[in-house]
């Protein structure tokens, strides 16, 4: 039976962290002190920002993570429900310190990043297979590495039994059994991920491709890999495609994304990659300027949420994918989940 007929649910399982973002021209040196500009509050981490940008696509969203029993993990709960998360699944850690983060904007657009997880690691996997029901109740899973590998595992591994779409977003850099990265359907790295994930060095399109390909020899289905400012590249085991990230070009990289991901749904063989199954259309007027309007799917694909199998499937897989690319930092130097109201 689909929950309400209206909205896809997506089940989230990740990190929170309370962000500190600034400016700097450059990153230091060993012993060097560089003057950064423009500091500023968020509530983050990977896990978090994912709920947030997927929850703000339209769909149903329930995050399971773990903050600490503090002031800074009471701000990271509240953001997440004014942006409509379903935090329920979110354990308070009473001897771990909510999760931190220091987050360097670079002129280039990209960012650098110290992590200190703190509460994040302390979830476990019997906290995933207390939210049993949230899993067989979702659409699909989406999972990062910035918590233990045992939840990410038990998650990834209970959506797998429950016949829904897995999605692993692999960051922060770091290994990854093969046995953990087979139980998802979509391995998302961006450059550092992959050579973490692959012991190969990456450094351009030809080796993000290469090192893909070896994932993909591990026994992952799709490899989604994000190169920044050089866009994204799709990795099957029959193919691979390079799409730009449309910032020379101005306008339609909105569209390339759709196309990105309507592709990718065909290769996992979710979606027959007509246009009448896929939940995201390009906005128009105001909302096609302004990110922070948050798109209904009852908008945007009239009856998904009475329809079931494959296209159902195919439209998680599009909000959970259109999420993970919103999330990347191009020239604007703001994750999309980082945009809060009034800001």
């Amino acid at each position: 039976m689909v929950r309400g007929g209206e909205n896809l649910r997506i089940l989230v399982v990740g990190s929170s962290n309370f962000d500190l973002v600034a400016k700097a021209d450059r990153l230091p040196r060993e012993g060097e002190v560089v003057v950064a500009r423009d500091l500023r509050f968020f509530h983050g981490g990977k896990g978090a920002n994912r709920a947030v940008a997927v929850a703000r696509l339209g769909a149903a969203t329930t995050f399971i993570s773990a903050v600490g029993n503090d002031v800074i993990g009471d701000f990271v709960i509240e953001g997440l429900l004014q942006n409509g998360v379903e935090t329920g699944w979110v354990k308070r850690a009473p001897d771990r310190s909510t999760g931190c983060s220091w987050i360097t904007l670079l002129p280039s657009g990209n960012n650098a990043t110290l992590v200190e997880p703190a509460a994040n690691f302390s979830l476990t996997a019997a906290d995933i297979e207390r939210a049993g029901n949230a899993i067989a109740e979702c659409d699909a899973v989406s999972a990062d590495l910035e918590v233990p590998l045992e939840a990410v595992e038990a998650a990834l591994e209970r959506g797998r039994k429950a016949g829904k779409l897995t999605v692993l977003d692999a960051g922060p850099p770091r290994c990854c059994p093969a046995q953990v990265l087979r139980l998802a359907d979509l391995v998302s790295p961006n450059e550092p991920e992959l050579e973490a994930l692959t012991a190969m060095p990456v450094s351009d399109r030809g080796s993000a491709r290469d090192a893909a390909r070896k994932l993909i020899g591990l026994g992952v289905r799709t490899v989604v890999v994000k190169l920044g400012n050089d866009g994204s590249m799709l990795v099957t085991s029959q193919s691979s495609k390079a799409f730009s990230s449309g910032q020379d070009r101005g306008g339609g990289s909105h569209r390339r994304r759709r196309r990105l991901y309507r592709r990718a749904h065909r290769s996992i063989g979710f979606g027959s990659g007509n246009r009448g199954c896929h939940p995201l259309r390009k906005p128009r007027g105001r909302a096609c300027r302004n990110q922070t309007r948050r798109p209904t799917l009852d908008a945007d694909a009239r009856g998904i949420g009475s329809v079931r199998g494959p296209q159902r499937r195919a439209a998680a897989g599009a909000i959970v994918g259109q999420a993970a690319l919103q999330l990347t930092v191009g020239s604007s130097g703001k994750p999309i989940a980082r945009r809060q109201k009034g800001r």
